[in-house]
């Protein structure tokens, strides 16, 4: 009896301490930079095809996943003090981007 239930108790370790974890939870400062990064490529000139990738990489930069980041969003959607926090993040962040540079950047980085 003791073997088994040290059996399944290893089995449960095993199982669990395997599994791999979801990234839902994302500090709001670095989750309002990823935002702030995501926007100002979304306001590039690139195709969209483009756009996609650099947002792919931007999020395996973090080893994050389009999950893990729509995860945070559904979490905290129903919560305007944590919004009003990251959007007062981003909008600080972006006070300081020249997109004219950010998209001369980003051209210049899809042609390679």
């Amino acid at each position: 009896m003791k073997k088994i239930l040290l059996f399944l108790l290893v089995a449960f370790l095993f199982t669990v301490s395997c599994t791999p974890k979801a990234n839902d939870e994302i500090d709001k400062d670095l989750f309002a930079q990823i935002t702030a990064k995501i926007l100002i490529i979304q306001y590039t000139n690139l195709p969209q095809q483009q756009k996609a990738i650099f947002v792919r990489h931007l999020l395996n930069k973090y080893e994050l996943t389009s999950h893990d980041f729509l995860m945070v969003k559904e979490r905290h959607a129903a919560d305007p003090y944590y919004w009003e926090e990251v959007y007062g993040k981003i909008n600080k962040i972006l006070e300081n981007v020249d997109i004219k540079k950010m998209d001369e950047f980003l051209e210049l980085m899809s042609s390679r």
